[in-house]
């Protein structure tokens, strides 16, 4: 990437092309990248190739740059999730996160996650149906339409794509979610008088 970069810049020095073409990137900067890498800053980017280009990749993975800005992210916020999650998932508990922005090896991203627990599609029909609802595609007596099944996120394809990190980060925030839901109800139990 970096030999594409060099072949392909506008700028007519190396410490030119680091300066323009890298973000947070200054002049002073792109000179000590480049007495690192032993390159001369005023050589030109499309005659760095070979050993020279390693060593320049390599001084600048060695030198400390300060993290891209994330203003190019866009977060959906937690409020848009849960707004979501309502209305397609039937629930008994609802919740999400967002974390705010981060830069990983000079890619800024940010986590946001949502996650409703409860009545799984299943049971949600077998409830409609002792109900005395309609089965699916019905009408209801109140004249309304039933709403949509729900597909369940991480057993359906194509529900709601989640990377390795969304979904670790749904199972950390679940089990935190269900141990807090567990003490409130411990706690709530404790509270109440015994009947006899």
């Amino acid at each position: 990437m970096l030999l594409k970069m060099l072949q392909d810049t506008k700028s007519h020095w190396v410490s030119g092309f680091l300066a323009g073409d890298f973000s947070r990137v200054s002049p002073r900067l792109a000179e000590d990248i480049c007495k690192t890498a032993g390159v001369s800053p005023r050589a030109r980017p499309r005659d760095v190739h070979g050993q020279a280009a390693e060593n320049l990749y390599k001084a600048i993975q060695s030198t400390k740059i300060m993290a891209p800005p994330t203003n190019c992210l866009s977060p959906i916020g937690e409020r848009a999730i849960l707004s979501g999650l309502y209305q397609q998932i039937k629930g008994d508990f609802y919740t999400a996160v967002s974390r705010p922005p981060a830069v990983y090896r000079g890619n800024p991203f940010v986590i946001e996650a949502g996650l409703a627990f409860g009545r799984g599609p299943e049971q949600a029909q077998e409830d409609q149906q002792k109900e005395g609802g309609p089965a699916r595609g019905g009408r209801s007596g109140s004249g309304r339409r039933p709403r949509a099944r729900a597909r369940h996120p991480l057993r359906e394809p194509g529900a709601a794509p989640l990377s390795a990190v969304g979904l670790r980060h749904l199972q950390v925030g679940a089990r935190h979610d269900v141990a807090q839901l567990r003490r409130d109800r411990n706690r709530a139990a404790r509270s109440r008088p015994a009947r006899w």
